[in-house]
């Protein structure tokens, strides 16, 4: 077994289950004690990150106004002070002189965990799954038997010209987890997937986790701000992905296909009241 593969494994009930550092530390000490003498096996659970860090999936933060108002990010980087309620960024000064910022927003770009499914055996030809499964004409087994799939087919031909461009499913979704301090909101399922694949928790992902412990309501549309500007890059440009199963490199292009989310959530998104008076935006009357 290669270090990386025995390292990898060792990492994923750390994953799953959570034991803490310590015990990792003393399993990892164990495994290389009884190696063979000369072995290259890690000594620790710090020599295990290192490793694989390489293999992570790139995440951002951003540091944000504490209550809500802004993002320090595109332009206003340098500012120290919010430019509407004039609240300082920072927290306190860290001993190596580091800035340490009151709130943060962790954003996960989708990109690259899209090109990831390509890039792996196990996923890439499911990919291309609808395309190449056919169903009789009037029975709505996947997605892509719907009426709003065949809308979008007909209104954007150039985009359902390459089969291996991606429909998304956004489901919003807001909850409090780790003693308020996040709010974890919206991730995001690859429609083209086989039913049996599409809604596994390894294929779903999590694009933000938003800084509590408040719930962000309104405010919400701030903090979307780094998912709806990589969204229309991929939907105007797409990105260089390489398709292991075929050996080529394409362009693949992303769409929004459905939204799911509660009533609370709509409103924050949309900006309607969906409370009181015109509640419900289609027949514009009281619940």
């Amino acid at each position: 077994m290669s270090l990386l593969k025995a390292v990898a494994q060792l990492a994923n009930p750390k994953c799953e289950y959570d034991p803490p550092h310590r015990a990792v530390d003393g399993i990892v000490s164990f495994i290389k004690d009884i190696c063979q003498n000369n072995n290259d096996m890690v000594g620790n659970y710090y020599e295990m990150k290192k490793l694989l860090a390489g293999l992570q999936l790139p995440h951002h933060k951003i540091d944000v106004c504490p209550n809500g108002c802004m993002l320090f990010w595109k332009g206003a980087e340098g500012l120290d002070r919010c430019s509407f309620c004039d609240e300082g960024r920072y927290l306190r000064t860290s001993k190596q002189g580091r800035q340490i910022p009151r709130k943060q927003l962790i954003y996960f770009p989708i990109g690259p965990r899209l090109q990831r499914l390509y890039a792996t055996k196990k996923t890439t030809e499911s990919m291309r799954w609808h395309h190449e499964h056919k169903r009789p004409l009037g029975v709505m087994a996947h997605p892509s038997d719907s009426e709003a799939w065949k809308h979008l087919d007909v209104s954007y031909p150039s985009f359902t010209a390459e089969p291996r461009n991606v429909r998304l499913g956004w489901l919003l979704t807001i909850w409090s987890l780790w003693s308020n301090i996040f709010m974890l909101a919206s991730d995001c399922h690859p429609l083209y997937l086989p039913l049996w694949m599409c809604k596994k928790r390894q294929l779903k992902f999590i694009t933000l986790l938003i800084p509590g412990p408040k719930n962000p309501k309104g405010n919400l549309d701030i903090y979307m701000q780094p998912l709806i500007e990589e969204l229309k890059q991929l939907w105007n440009e797409g990105i260089p992905t390489y398709d292991v199963s075929l050996r080529q490199n394409f362009i693949m292009k992303v769409a929004i296909l459905w939204t799911v989310s509660d009533f609370p959530v709509y409103g924050m998104l949309s900006g309607w009241m969906t409370a009181g008076r015109l509640a419900c935006p289609y027949c514009m009357v009281m619940p």
